[in-house]
């Protein structure tokens, strides 16, 4: 298993050799952060329009979500293409799909705090909004906060940014020396300490899921 990763890694590392330039690296990453702006201000000026015309503020949040995810998922193809001319998978961005395990651990991580909380104990207090004003803010902190600004984020920072830097530096000696020191399975938490251990484990199963999921 350990030989196929590095395989593996190798050939990604063949694959990634036609190496940006400094100046196409540093555009490209410009080029990403201007999409990420432009994408939020057209997102939110466009969703304006059906909130001005008195669409209930919950549904315009959700189509606020829909516009900002698609316009930095769409502006990020159109950069890849036309200005790296290489395709979104080189740069590590999947299609947007949704996984079961994933969509019941978002259910479940905010549901665990507030359990926490009451358990903590505390005093508690309840705003009364209007029911409108109550499902515009649950509607833009799930779609637009909790949905669309994951997707942005990855595709600026993870698929993008990290993208130009992989093809530019990456190649060369990151992702191949977090995966060497420790592939040998040598490293003896009784000699070295368990807090290095644990950092070393975390960087050896990190680099794996690296490698054989094929994007970040």
């Amino acid at each position: 298993m350990e030989g196929r990763g590095v395989k593996m890694l190798e050939t990604d590392i063949e694959k990634n050799k036609e190496v940006l330039s400094t100046s196409k690296t540093i555009g490209g990453i410009i080029l990403a952060f201007v999409i990420f702006v432009i994408a939020q201000n057209l997102a939110m000026n466009l969703s304006l329009i059906p909130l001005e015309m008195g669409v209930p503020g919950a549904l315009c949040n959700i189509i606020l979500g829909i516009l900002y995810a698609g316009l930095v998922y769409f502006g990020a193809k159109l950069l890849c293409e036309k200005f790296f001319h290489l395709s979104l998978e080189d740069f590590r961005i999947p299609r947007i799909g949704f996984k079961a395990v994933w969509v019941i651990t978002a259910i479940a991580m905010p549901l665990l705090v507030v359990l926490l909380s009451v358990l903590a104990g505390g005093e508690w207090k309840l705003n009364s909004f209007s029911p409108d004003v109550t499902w515009a803010v649950v509607a833009g902190a799930i779609v637009f906060y909790g949905m669309a600004t994951g997707i942005a984020e990855e595709n600026l920072f993870r698929g993008l940014v990290m993208g130009c830097l992989e093809k530019k530096v990456w190649h060369q000696n990151s992702g191949y020396y977090s995966i060497c020191p420790f592939r040998s399975g040598s490293y003896d938490w009784q000699k070295d300490g368990f807090l290095e251990y644990s950092a070393a484990d975390f960087c050896r199963q990190y680099s794996r899921y690296f490698v054989f999921s094929g994007c970040v």
